[in-house]
């Protein structure tokens, strides 16, 4: 028996690999892609947390894309690609256009980059 407790990367790294898997198989479970991009954030895999929330984009129920758009910004923001991160928080916006939370927290983000 042991103690994975102490070694946090392995059970990272098999968490990463079994939500691959099911988006591999087409799932259209919401937290199987957004917590594979928040584990793809911890290790700095921006690039793979792109593809991972373009995925989740096309992938999950329309009731949660406003959040599949606001994660796709913030990978796009974090991978220094501020235009594409932008164009990601509008969509956001414009599929939300009532949420005034989803306001703020763009705005936040904006301003935290210099670009609002």
């Amino acid at each position: 028996w042991r103690d994975w407790s102490s070694d946090c990367a392995l059970p990272i790294y098999t968490a990463i690999l079994l939500y691959e898997k099911m988006i591999l198989a087409h799932t259209t479970y919401p937290p199987v892609y957004f917590n594979l991009h928040e584990l793809y954030i911890q290790k700095h895999e921006f690039a793979k947390a792109i593809a991972c929330d373009e995925k989740a984009t096309l992938q999950c129920p329309t009731e949660f894309s406003a959040k599949a758009y606001i994660n796709l910004g913030n990978a796009y923001i974090l991978n220094k690609d501020t235009l594409m991160g932008v164009k990601s928080f509008k969509k956001a916006i414009e599929l939300e256009p009532n949420n005034t939370n989803l306001r703020k927290q763009v705005e936040a983000v904006l301003t935290k980059t210099g670009y609002f």
